[in-house]
C-alpha cells in the first residue's frame, strides 16, 4: 500500500514540481527506503535525468547517488541516444560511473553501435571489468540480434597474443555464458564444431557440460561421455561427475555406484573421492577402490592423503593405513593379473581383469557400508 500510494502521488506531479517534492520527501524521510529511492529515481530519470543528476551529487547518501548515475544513464540512452549516453557517463565521477557502466553497455547494443563495441571493452584495463562489459554486452546482443552476429562479431575480433586478457578470448567467454544462458546450447556446440582448433575456445567443451548438470545432470553427463576424446572427454566427464556433486552428492553417489568400474569414469571418481574426503571418507574410500588406471589412482591418493592432514592424528593414521591396503590390493592383483597373462594367453588376462574389478566393486560397497558405520559412532 504504502508503494501504491508513493507511485500515485508522484505520478501527479509535473516535471516543475517534482525536484522539489523530491528534495521535501528526501528531508523529512530521511535515510529512503530503498523501493521508494528506486521509484523517485526512476520517475525523476524520465524528466530530468541530467538535473538529478547535479541534486543527488550533493547528497551524503552514496547509494542515491549510485542509483541515480543506473537510471540516468538508461533514460538518456532510451530517449536521446547512445552518444549522449556516453557523454553524460563521461562526465560521471568515478564513482558513479562503475553504477552506470551497464545500462550505458546496453545503451550502445540497443543503439547498433557494435564498432564501437571492441574498443569500448579494451578501454578497460582491469580482467574484471573487461569480463564484466563483456557479459553485459554479448547478453544483450543475443537476445536482441542472435546467435549469429554474436558469432561473428567474435571471429572479427583480433586474436591477441595469447593471453586470457586477449580481447577475443574475453569475447568469447562472454558470448559462451549468452548463448547457454539463453537457450542457444545447440547453435553453440555447432559453432564449436565449426571452429574446431581455434585456441580462443580453450575450455567449451566443459563449459557446455558444466551449465547442462546443473539443470539436467544425467543428459549432460551422457553428452560428455560421447564426446571424442580429441576434445577433452575425460577431462569433460569429470568436471560434469565434480559439479553434479557439489550441486546433488547423494544422487551423483549412487549414479556412479551403478556403474561398471571404467577408466572413462576415473578422473571423476577421482575427483568425487577428493570432494569427500573430509565429510564422508568412506565414500573416498570407495572411490578410490572404483578407479582402474593406475596413474589417476596415484594421483587420486595423494591429493587425499595431503587434505587429510588436518584431521586429528589418531583418523588421520587410520585413514592412512586404509589408502595402503587399497594399494596394495591393487599391486597383488596387478601381479596376479600378469602371472594369469603368462600362462593363459590374453583370454586369460581379460578374465583375470574382469574379475578384478568385479571384486573391487564388491569391495567397494562393504567398505563404505563399514566405514558409514564407524562415521555415525
Amino acid at each position: 500500500e504504502r508503494t501504491e500510494t508513493l507511485v500515485k502521488l508522484i505520478k501527479k506531479l509535473t516535471p516543475e514540481t517534482l525536484p522539489g517534492a523530491i528534495r521535501a520527501y528526501r528531508e523529512d524521510l530521511y535515510p529512503l527506503d530503498a523501493v521508494d529511492l528506486r521509484i523517485l529515481m526512476a520517475y525523476w530519470a524520465k524528466h530530468h535525468p541530467r538535473e538529478m543528476l547535479d541534486e543527488v551529487a550533493g547528497w551524503s547518501d552514496s547509494r542515491a547517488q549510485r542509483l541515480a548515475a543506473a537510471q540516468a544513464i538508461a533514460e538518456v540512452a532510451k530517449n536521446e541516444d547512445y552518444a549522449a549516453a556516453r557523454a553524460l557517463y563521461d562526465s560521471m565521477p568515478t564513482y558513479m560511473r562503475d553504477a552506470g557502466l551497464v545500462n550505458l553497455v546496453i545503451g550502445l547494443i540497443d543503439h547498433g553501435e557494435l564498432e564501437d563495441l571492441a574498443g569500448f571493452i579494451t578501454s578497460f584495463q582491469t580482467p574484471d571489468e573487461r569480463e564484466m562489459v563483456a557479459n553485459v554486452a554479448m547478453h544483450r546482443m543475443i537476445r536482441q540480434h542472435g546467435p549469429a552476429v554474436v558469432q561473428t562479431w567474435i571471429e572479427g575480433l583480433p586474436p591477441g597474443r595469447g593471453s586470457s586478457n586477449d580481447l577475443q578470448r574475453v569475447g568469447f567467454r562472454a558470448a559462451q555464458s549468452a548463448h547457454l544462458d539463453n537457450g542457444y546450447r545447440d547453435e553453440f556446440i555447432d559453432w564449436l564444431e565449426r571452429s574446431e582448433g581455434a585456441n580462443w575456445t580453450k575450455g567449451a567443451w566443459r563449459s557446455i557440460a558444466v551449465h547442462w548438470v546443473r539443470s539436467e545432470p544425467l543428459a549432460g553427463i551422457e553428452w560428455a561421455r560421447s564426446l571424442p576424446e580429441e576434445r577433452g572427454r575425460d577431462d569433460v566427464v569429470a568436471e560434469a561427475i565434480r559439479i553434479w556433486a557439489v550441486r546433488d552428492a547423494d544422487n551423483a553417489l549412487e549414479w556412479i555406484l551403478a556403474q561398471p568400474a571404467d577408466e572413462q569414469l576415473d578422473r571423476g571418481t577421482g575427483r568425487l573421492a577428493v570432494h569427500h574426503s573430509l565429510e564422508r571418507p568412506s565414500i573416498t574410500l570407495a572411490m578410490m577402490e572404483r578407479i582402474v588406471s593406475p596413474t589417476t589412482f596415484q594421483n587420486t591418493r595423494r591429493s587425499v592423503e595431503h587434505r587429510w592432514n588436518v584431521l586429528p592424528e589418531k583418523r588421520k593414521s587410520e585413514l592412512l593405513a586404509r589408502t595402503k591396503e587399497l594399494a596394495r590390493a591393487r599391486r597383488v592383483a596387478a601381479q596376479r593379473g600378469g602371472e594369469a597373462a603368462s600362462a593363459g594367453g590374453s583370454g586369460a588376462s581379460d578374465t583375470s581383469e574382469t574379475s578384478d574389478s568385479s571384486d573391487t566393486s564388491g569391495a567397494a560397497a562393504s567398505s563404505a557400508t563399514a566405514e558409514e558405520g564407524r562415521e555415525a559412532s
